[in-house]
């Protein structure tokens, strides 16, 4: 029962040193992102059509308007007025500029 008690204490130990090698990493190349409610923003697409090549479909849909902003890293989003809205995380989704915008949007 020592072993095993011994055992399991050194595996938690390497999975704490396993977990901060991968953190470094990670918050290098992760970025903050500020929304604020109102800003327009498109959102990744991560699982494509039935019957549409993955090379030929969008990466990114929208836009999208935030209503919401959560403090768990969520924001709430809505394609237009009266539309439904959306959870996402903020990893999925990215700011649309105005140089992005082909047509005058109404």
């Amino acid at each position: 029962m020592q072993r095993l008690h011994e055992a399991f204490l050194l595996v938690k130990d390497n999975l704490a040193l396993a977990r901060e090698q991968q953190r470094a990493p990670y918050d290098k190349r992760a970025r903050q992102q500020k929304f604020r409610v109102g800003d327009k923003v498109l959102i990744a697409v991560r699982t494509p059509m039935s019957g549409t090549s993955r090379k030929l479909i969008p990466r990114f849909m929208g836009p999208f308007r935030i209503v919401k902003v959560n403090d768990n890293h969520t924001v709430k989003i809505q394609e237009c007025a009266g539309k439904q809205t959306q959870l996402v995380h903020v990893n999925r989704i990215k700011p649309l500029y105005e140089s992005m915008i082909w047509k005058e949007e109404p």
